[in-house]
């Protein structure tokens, strides 16, 4: 009885294996492209902010799912609202921030941060980060003004 069942010991644990490895790469890369520039320079501007580190203590990650809207116009306009969480050293929360598109640069323009239903408004205003992926790419946290610092080198 074996004999005649033998092909299925090697067939179904590798269809299982398949069928793993495929979930958990499509899951991977669904994460990656819902994550855009939006979301990569809200995340390195909380990493650095004073409200975040009060309240969450050090930003160890970010959730899974990013929601909102982001709206891109071809004239390199635009505007986005997005929200996804938070976990820090000392508690875990959710962040809304806004931003917008001006000359096809992104800056924020607020965010709040949410903790154990308490709300705190965040100001995003450390004007440069520098991007961890891409150490050549100055990512603006803040609206340039005349008082705004030029980029750390």
């Amino acid at each position: 009885m074996l004999r005649r069942y033998r092909h299925w010991l090697i067939l179904v644990p590798t269809a299982g294996f398949t069928l793993a490895l495929a979930a958990a790469i499509g899951y991977h890369e669904v994460e990656r492209a819902s994550k855009g520039p939006v979301f990569e320079l809200a995340a390195q501007c909380i990493r650095t902010n004073e409200v975040a580190k009060q309240h969450l203590g050090v930003v160890s990650g970010f959730g899974i799912a990013v929601n909102g809207g982001v709206t891109e116009n071809s004239d390199g306009t635009g505007h986005a609202q997005i929200e996804f969480g938070v976990h820090g050293s000392a508690a875990s929360g959710r962040v809304f921030v806004y931003a917008q598109l001006d000359d096809w640069h992104w800056h924020l323009t607020g965010g709040t941060l949410t903790v154990g239903g308490h709300r705190y408004p965040m100001n995003l205003d450390d004007p440069w980060v520098v991007a961890p992926r891409r150490p050549y790419l100055l990512l603006r946290c803040a609206q340039p003004s005349s008082d705004t610092p030029s980029p750390r080198r």
